[in-house]
């Protein structure tokens, strides 16, 4: 079981991936605890979730406001890798789709 993530275009191309090695899938309990959040408390596990590009700068920014309180080297690790990929989509008219089991 894991969260795949997944730049793509507006015609479903790939841009980018990051397959994810169980890290992100055991963290869905903390970004389900995210709740003053507007973008990580919803990245559903077991379905798949998407942010547009007027969402991709508030997941980039909870995503760097969640890295600090990250201490399980894997996890953070797959987060310092997942912020870059959603910080070099932000301004681009693309998607980074969350793909869970």
């Amino acid at each position: 079981m894991g969260i795949d993530v997944y730049w793509k275009d507006e015609r479903g191309g790939i841009l980018a991936a990051l397959p994810d090695s169980n890290a992100l899938a055991q963290m869905a309990g903390l970004l389900s605890r995210q709740t003053g959040s507007r973008c990580l408390q919803f990245i559903d596990p077991a379905g798949d979730t998407f942010f547009k590009q007027l969402q991709l700068p508030e997941l980039s920014l909870e995503l760097a406001n969640l890295l600090p309180s990250v201490e399980q080297p894997r996890w953070r690790e797959h987060l310092i890798q997942l912020h870059s990929l959603v910080e070099r989509a932000v301004g681009v008219h693309t998607y980074v789709w969350f793909v869970g089991d």
